[in-house]
Parts: C-alpha cells; structure tokens; sequence
C-alpha cells in the first residue's frame, strides 16, 4: 500500500510550526491507512461486501448438504381433526400435533400445534376440539415470559394459533359511605 505524504508549503516562516504541519499529515495519513486495512481485513473475515451490503455465497462445494427431516407415517393414527390451513387430515405426533401434508415433497403445509405451549401441555381433547370448533375451553397455567400464571382460550385465526383472553370481572365499587360506617 503506497502512502502519500503532503509535504509543509515552502514559504512557511516558522520552522517549528512546519515540522509539526507535517507530523500531522504523517499521523492522519498513517490513521487512513489503518482505518482502510482494518476495513479490508474484516470483509475478508466476514466475507461481507460493504459496498454492496450484503453477504457473498459460499462456493456450492463449501455449502452443507441439507437435511432432510424423516417422514412420519400416519397409517394406523387416529385423525384429530381437519388442518386449519389446507384441509389436510391433522394427526398427533410425540411432541406437537400437524397436517399430514406438512410430510409432502413439494409445497408442504405448515399447520402445526405443539403439544406444550408456555409451559403448559395442550391435551388431545382439547386439540380436537381447537380444530373443530376454532377455540378451547378456558385453559390454566400458562406461563408468561415474566414467569407469571394466565388463564386463556387458545383460538384459530387464519390456520394460526393464538390466544384469547377472558374477561375480567369489574371490581365491586363500594360506596365512600358504606366503608365510612
């Protein structure tokens, strides 16, 4: 890498002032070209083109070949109910409940309904009735993200599942003159 250095103008009078002038333009120069290999060592590393903004793909030899997760057979399982999303049959599996069709090759569906949510297992029962009816019975012991207990009803809503919350009952008003006596 070739630096250039701007040497101090001739008719400088003070000697002193000039030698600084060009110990500066030595150090912002010296900071460029630092700034510059550190640019270029990083997109080397990361493999990121910042012009661009974006990633540049790997060579196909140095991809991973892709897994293909084992299919499910569905013989001889009872059907819960028919998927919300394709119409599909919807059968339970060891850890979530999905349509037969998410094991198809092309286009899967993607209706699935795990048997735990937020720390609280959904029973069959009340899967089959989500898929018949759109929506539970009041479940308990839902465990938010702050580690509180909630009540809800689990709904359908566009082949999604999501929740619903009961209302909540008004506070009794007292009157100022009942608690005063």
């Amino acid at each position: 890498m070739r630096l250039s250095i701007r040497q101090s103008h001739p008719a400088t009078i003070d000697g002193a002032r000039a030698d600084e002038e060009t110990a500066q333009h030595r150090q912002d120069g010296f900071a460029r070209a630092l700034h510059f290999a550190q640019r270029q060592a990083i997109q080397s590393v990361s493999g990121v083109d910042r012009q661009k903004g974006r990633r540049e793909p790997k060579p196909k030899g140095d991809r991973k070949p892709r897994e293909l997760a084992p299919k499910i057979d569905f013989t001889g399982k009872e059907v819960l109910g028919k998927c919300p999303k394709c119409g599909g049959k919807v059968f339970e599996t060891e850890d979530s409940y999905i349509c037969e069709a998410s094991q198809a090759d092309r286009k899967p569906c993607k209706f699935k309904l795990s048997k735990r949510i937020l720390g609280r297992d959904i029973p069959k029962e009340q899967a089959q009735k989500l898929l018949t009816t759109g929506k539970t019975d009041l479940l308990d012991s839902f465990i938010s993200k702050r580690g509180r207990p909630f009540s809800a009803y689990l709904k359908l809503e566009d082949g999604k599942v999501g929740f619903e919350f009961p209302e909540k009952a008004a506070p009794a008003k007292e009157s100022k003159q009942a608690s005063v006596s």
